[in-house]
């Protein structure tokens, strides 16, 4: 059965000037998927995640962020207060260099979205703190940013973008800072922490091998989407004489391919205004969260790129 659709974006215009960095995009990303976007540099993909994210607003076209147990809601022509808002309570990011705080440790960092939410230091860092096990930083989370290697750094940044319970996640090219192990690894951390539990992702990489474990790849040329292999797999083979069929990927595609060894992801929380929990350590106790908000976040400060 096909899930309900989490994004939907439609005739998305951003311009730069002179240039056109989004040319009329529309994109529909349902609950659950993992959407690797690729393209060469230059070509929108980063533009169109920050778009997609609230990061910046496009000049034209619709986004409606359907989250689970709200409304769906507009997107376009909301302030930065609002963005923000919306960034803070439904999304989720991890970047390329983590952006992490090198004054705090790892569990500080991790718990910085529900300390921003208005939950108590302690029951924000023992959230945290489950999390950090359950990504394999058991035994870590006292340790600034700086005493951790590039992987563990990466697992801090995907624990800190799930704490909330973020139904979606953005992550620009997570893993290219990472050789080729640490990257599987990171790359299976994540996909577990989303997609692992009926949460979206939606990653810009320029790693085929990446893009691969996706269950879905958007291709991005010059501010338009050229290829897109859920709509591929959809469609009939063209009928003789009639136009070619958008840019696909050739290449053979596996599932998001998840490790066994790795800890069950159970439902979310009791606790209100708290994401879920892995069974695989002890939850922070129900009712102890507080559900009230703050008006700034970690993610606000992300600086706009126009790849």
């Amino acid at each position: 059965m096909t899930s309900s659709p989490v994004l939907t974006a439609s005739g998305l215009v951003k311009q730069y000037g002179d240039l056109r960095a989004l040319d009329g995009v529309s994109l529909t990303i349902r609950a659950g998927e993992s959407v690797a976007v690729m393209g060469a540099s230059g070509s929108g993909k980063t533009t169109l995640l920050h778009c997609l994210a609230a990061v910046i607003a496009p000049d034209a076209g619709s986004i409606v962020l359907s989250a689970p147990g709200a409304a769906p809601r507009e997107l376009v022509g909301l302030n930065e207060s609002e963005r923000s808002r919306v960034r803070r309570e439904a999304l989720g990011f991890v970047f390329q260099e983590h952006l992490l705080l090198p004054e705090l440790t790892a569990v500080e960092n991790a718990a910085l979205p529900l300390l921003l939410k208005g939950l108590r230091r302690q029951d924000a860092e023992r959230h945290a703190a489950v999390w950090l096990a359950a990504l394999g930083l058991a035994g870590l989370e006292h340790r600034r940013i700086g005493q951790l290697s590039g992987g563990q750094a990466q697992r801090v940044a995907i624990a800190r973008a799930q704490v909330t319970g973020a139904p979606v996640v953005f992550a620009d090219e997570p893993t290219g800072a990472l050789d080729s192990t640490t990257s599987s690894e990171v790359l299976d951390a994540l996909l577990l922490a989303t997609t692992g539990q009926g949460r979206t992702l939606v990653m810009v990489t320029h790693d085929a091998d990446v893009a691969r474990r996706c269950s879905r790849i958007v291709r991005v040329r010059d501010g338009r989407i050229v290829g897109d292999s859920a709509q591929d797999a959809d469609e009939p083979a063209s009928p003789v004489g009639s136009a070619p069929a958008p840019v696909a990927d050739s290449a053979p595609r596996s599932p998001a391919v998840r490790p066994t060894a790795s800890p069950a992801w159970p439902a979310p929380a009791s606790a209100p205004g708290v994401g879920p929990v892995p069974a695989s350590a002890a939850a922070p106790a129900p009712g102890q969260a507080s559900t009230s908000t703050s008006t700034s976040t970690s993610t606000s400060t992300s600086t706009e790129a126009t790849r």
